[in-house]
């Protein structure tokens, strides 16, 4: 497979998941714990 069809592939996923969330958060259905939101905060600000 090319480059540009993986790419595809992998932005075709992404909206997927964006939309999924999306869907969740307008019927109050998205849950996400407190320490998965700090391991990323602290994630982003190691690098």
């Amino acid at each position: 497979i090319s480059t540009t069809a993986l790419q595809m592939s992998d932005d075709e996923a992404r909206i997927e998941r964006l939309n999924a969330i999306r869907r969740q958060l307008a019927e109050g259905t998205y849950n996400i714990s407190g320490k998965d939101v700090a391991d990323k905060i602290l994630k982003v600000l190691k690098s």
